[in-house]
């Protein structure tokens, strides 16, 4: 977030906000007015004059050099804001470099030889807009190149592609997601906490599964896709023992059920399960609230293939756990078992 709160434009949501501001990205700190004000006066001599918005971004701005600027903010000519970057180290210095390149600046730091005095235009990036509350900060707009993003994209997604460590990825994909998408809000309003916390934690399901939909693509829903499935273990089992026979009849079964207790919670006839397994579209299935058969996709019933699979698998691996199970401990209702204690 803002790195004073000197720098609030809006007082009564605690928020700053710089309109069409010039930003000044920066891995050094920046202390004392010998720093700050060639940056002032680079874009001066930009604006010849004329009122304009700044927001510097840096591993750390204060001192004297703070002063300077909030003094500047309270004039009329200078709405400003500081933001200390984001990470730490390396990934600090990665992330500078992706803003700089949404933004169309670039980043000033000694290593790469440059320094504070005579700043060129192209070291400021542009924005529509920059907001700023206590904890984050959203850059809007950014008028960084198309080309110069994408170019960025790709390097990153390069480097996803190698990554062996899942957080890595995940702060990879969070890096391409800044960079190639774009921000939306929810906001989830109820009546009662009870409501708002089912509200909220349906939305929070919506967006994971969304989330994972564009990962692996999406199936038919309904219990198709994996009642479709079950054709493909015909072949399958052909060549495997007895024993291995017997586990993919259980598989089988397995595949067949979600389909079949969704039809017995809904009402439906078991009979309607040979209607789906004789239609010829792979899609093909009903749906139980509607109450009409057909296509899934068409209608709307999907599930992310990602989820499908994955619970597949975990089914498997819980289901082989048992096996090799010497006893299991289960909660037993005695009065309803009729189990002498």
């Amino acid at each position: 977030g803002y790195g004073s709160p000197a720098f609030i434009t809006h007082k009564e949501r605690e928020e700053s906000e710089v309109l069409n501001p010039y930003i000044f990205l920066t891995s050094e700190r920046i202390l004392t007015n010998s720093q700050i004000m060639p940056i002032l006066n680079a874009i001066g001599d930009i604006e010849k004059g004329n009122s304009f918005g700044l927001v510097i971004i840096g591993e750390k701005i204060g001192g004297e050099a703070l002063v300077s600027l909030i003094i500047n903010h309270e004039g009329q000519k200078l709405t400003a804001s500081v933001i200390e970057a984001p990470g730490f180290g390396v990934k600090r210095e990665e992330l500078l470099e992706d803003i700089a390149v949404m933004v169309g600046g670039k980043v000033c730091a000694k290593g790469k030889g440059a320094s504070f005095e005579n700043l060129a235009p192209d070291f400021f990036g542009k924005a529509d807009k920059i907001k700023s509350n206590r904890e984050t900060t959203k850059i809007i707009g950014g008028k960084g190149d198309s080309s110069a993003i994408a170019l960025r994209v790709r390097q990153i997604e390069k480097l996803l592609s190698e990554e062996k460590s899942d957080f890595e990825k995940e702060r990879l994909e969070e890096r391409i997601a800044r960079l190639a998408g774009s921000v939306a809000i929810i906001n989830v309003g109820a009546t009662t906490e009870v409501e708002l916390q089912d509200k909220i934690e349906r939305y929070v399901d919506a967006v994971a599964s969304t989330k994972a939909s564009i990962e692996e693509g999406i199936l038919p829903g309904g219990g198709v896709a994996l009642f479709r499935a079950i054709k493909s273990l015909d072949n399958f089992g052909q060549n495997l023992d007895e024993e291995e026979q017997v586990g993919v009849e259980i598989l089988k079964q397995a595949l067949r059920k979600p389909i079949e207790k969704l039809f017995e919670m809904a009402g439906i006839p078991p009979v309607a399960v040979d209607e789906v397994e004789e239609a010829k579209n792979f899609d093909y299935g009903y749906n139980v609230v509607t109450r009409e058969f057909g296509s899934m996709i068409a209608q709307g019933v999907i599930d992310s293939t990602k989820v499908v699979r994955s619970s597949l698998q975990n089914a498997v691996s819980i289901a082989g756990t048992i096996l090799t199970t010497e006893a299991l401990i289960a909660v037993v209702n005695v009065q309803k078992e009729g189990i002498k204690e």
